[in-house]
């Protein structure tokens, strides 16, 4: 069994997340009792080793979800938006996150899967805090330094501010009023102004 799980993760991979990735894309059956049975047969892979390298449906899931680095912002380029204002970074974020919002079945059940299971949520959520973490130091040092930690701390908030409004748009839709992308900046903007006392 060793050598088909050393195999797996090398040669059979690419077939077996083909295969999640096919049922994401028709959301078809990833809560089926039977999911890593039909994947072990379109994987062509031995169930028993798709058990022993991935254990269960979700981790599956997670996999391809990670691979794809489904509905995550895109890393910015920091070159692209030096010297510009806090407001240009903020709307560059929203544009990146927009983008990564594919209204397709595959990002619709990603992301549903990031919210029904914890591991598929485990790893969506550190590649989402990954990107917004650059997202936050290019916010920080879109202003001269030097830069104090509660400075970072008001960027990270305006950053979580924005991207969480963009999920929440895509996720809730009409079923919650919508805020314009202007006002949520403006929002964000006032959350890096040091609180006066």
């Amino acid at each position: 069994m060793g050598d088909d799980v050393a195999k797996i993760r090398d040669e059979g991979r690419p077939r077996v997340l083909n295969a999640v990735a096919a049922a994401m894309r028709d959301g078809d059956g990833l809560f089926d009792p039977g999911f890593i049975e039909r994947v072990a047969a379109e994987s062509a892979v031995d169930r028993e080793v798709l058990i022993a390298r991935w254990g269960t449906g979700p981790s599956l899931v997670a996999d391809v979800v990670s691979e794809n680095a489904v509905a995550t912002p895109g890393w910015p380029d920091a070159d692209e938006l030096s010297g510009g204002s806090r407001g240009v970074v903020l709307a560059a974020l929203v544009s990146s996150v927009t983008s990564a919002l594919h209204d397709d079945q595959f990002t619709r059940t990603g992301l549903s899967q990031a919210i029904a299971h914890p591991r598929v949520r485990q790893v969506w959520s550190d590649f989402v805090r990954d990107g917004l973490d650059q997202w936050t130091e290019i916010l920080v040092n879109a202003e001269p330094g030097p830069h104090d930690p509660e400075e970072r701390d008001r960027a990270a908030q305006a950053v979580t501010l924005v991207a969480g409004q963009c999920y929440s748009s895509y996720l809730f839709g009409d079923a919650a009023p919508r805020v314009p992308n202007e006002r949520i900046i403006e929002l964000a903007l006032s959350l890096l102004r040091p609180e006066t006392s």
